[in-house]
């Protein structure tokens, strides 16, 4: 019973992270996404939208993969390694 309540509390808290590690990096995103378009020249803008995409994409698969490696390390068969 208390295994399933801690496994439940990691698994709240590892979305978590993703969640506001996704946040952080959309944001940091935009801002360079708005830095880099001021000139309006529609090609650009285009080029620098679609690497916008390409390093959110990447920057959130490589932030999951280290948050949920690291909630990995608290769960070993089924029991808590501490």
């Amino acid at each position: 019973m208390l295994y399933k309540y801690f496994e439940k509390k990691i698994e709240e808290q590892t979305m978590l992270e993703v969640l506001v590690t996704s946040k952080t990096v959309i944001t940091e995103e935009v801002k360079k996404l708005k830095d880099l378009t001021g000139n309006n020249d529609s090609e650009s803008i285009l080029k620098t939208t679609k690497e916008f995409i390409e390093n959110i994409k990447e920057r959130i698969s490589i932030e999951e993969d280290a948050i949920f490696s690291t909630a990995d390390l608290y769960c070993f068969d089924g029991e808590f390694e501490i």
